[in-house]
């Protein structure tokens, strides 16, 4: 091998390797770390939306990043391998545009998928959230109706679900909790809650 494929192939080894290393960081945390890393337990009792939704971005953002590092791998090897002289588009020109265009076509389809990872780690952060605070707050105890209301106001920012008309405060922690995952107690304590407190 020539020397100067040689320091070619070297060269996009160690920026793999250093890849790996700076998306490793983030890309091996869960929804659950990723809330846990976050102000949760702030005197709010749950980090804002915005900071979840920051949170979700980075880690799609480290995901996509590392994905078009790791398909430029195979590709300059390739290309080290490669000794023929193969003809792609007729010009220079049109090579160089094949080439934007595969790049574009890619970035598309990897942006699409950035949205869903974003979408999802955003979503089970929430939930996670939700059900960490119905357990901290209402297992145990009576539970009270200012954390009834910070389960309201929170459910609002997160899920935009708000109390209907006809529904009582505890029907909405019941809706809440089956849209979270979480499983309301059979022995929970709602008796500081007024049974039939509708939202006027």
């Amino acid at each position: 091998m020539q020397l100067h494929k040689f320091l070619s192939l070297l060269a996009v080894i160690i920026g793999l390797v250093g890849a790996i290393f700076l998306a490793k960081g983030i890309l091996v945390l869960s929804p659950k770390d990723m809330v846990h890393s976050t102000t949760h337990y702030s005197a709010m009792g749950w980090p804002s939306k915005r900071i979840i939704s920051s949170m979700a971005i980075q880690k799609a953002d480290t995901l996509i990043g590392f994905i078009f590092i790791f398909l430029a791998f195979p590709i300059q090897v390739i290309s080290l391998i490669v000794t023929d002289k193969i003809a792609l588009g007729e010009t220079r020109s049109r090579s160089i545009a094949l080439a934007f265009v595969f790049v574009f076509v890619l970035t598309i389809i990897l942006y699409l998928l950035n949205r869903g990872i974003r979408d999802y780690n955003e979503i089970e952060m929430e939930k996670l959230v939700a059900r960490d605070y119905c357990t901290r707050r209402f297992v145990g105890r009576p539970v009270d109706p200012a954390n009834a209301k910070g389960l309201e106001d929170m459910s609002y920012e997160y899920f935009n679900l708000k109390r209907k008309d006809a529904e009582t405060q505890i029907d909405l922690i019941k809706r809440i909790a089956k849209h979270v995952g979480w499983d309301v107690p059979e022995d929970i304590d709602f008796s500081r809650i007024a049974p039939d407190n509708r939202k006027k």
